[in-house]
């Protein structure tokens, strides 16, 4: 994550995403890198990463490596069991959907709709099957010998609208890929 993660904080920082966010909650967010990069570009910023206790402690350590303590923090939990933590005007989702089925992408639109604070964004950081089809078969190679996570990871952007419809949401923005990175931003508000 982190050797790769510096495509994903530009591409999150070009789409303007999660410019004015003051509390986010990113979803999987692994080792903390993507939260303290978004910190050091945006000086009000709080992060709080959900991630898999046996992640959490490889978090806390590599933000306090970053002396990114005071604005990024961890909040274990497994997120097909629990609920999230709620009153965030941001949730971000990078590079974690792309690894699951649609039905588990629903479950997790359905629990961000309810941890959302009113006004709340949903943000999307992943690599679209648009564009991306040679991309595709190294990805879900790269996880066979391990994971059985499915195939046809890469979604195309009709699977996420009619996702987060089904969850009450409504993408309000997208940013497509780059040259410089693979991944398109997808940015959605509750459907009041």
């Amino acid at each position: 994550m982190r050797l790769t993660a510096s495509g994903c904080i530009n591409t999150l920082l070009m789409s303007q995403a999660v410019s004015t966010s003051e509390r986010l909650l990113d979803i999987g967010g692994g080792d903390g890198t993507v939260g303290c990069g978004l910190c050091s570009a945006y000086p009000d910023l709080q992060v709080i990463v959900f991630n898999h206790p046996a992640s959490a402690d490889l978090a806390r350590a590599h933000i306090a490596e970053r002396q990114m303590t005071e604005r990024v923090d961890v909040c274990e939990g497994d997120f097909f069991n629990d609920e999230f933590p709620g009153g965030f005007d941001h949730v971000l989702f990078n590079r974690t959907l792309a690894d699951w089925q649609p039905t588990i992408c629903k479950m997790l639109f359905d629990k961000v709709r309810r941890c959302l604070a009113p006004g709340g964004k949903l943000v999307i950081n992943e690599a679209l099957l648009e564009g991306n089809t040679d991309f595709t078969l190294a990805w879900e190679f790269r996880y066979i010998f391990y994971d059985s996570y499915g195939r046809a990871l890469f979604k195309p952007l009709a699977v996420y609208k009619q996702l987060l419809e089904d969850a009450g949401f409504q993408i309000t923005k997208v940013t497509p890929m780059r040259d410089e990175a693979f991944y398109s931003v997808i940015e959605a508000k509750v459907i009041n």
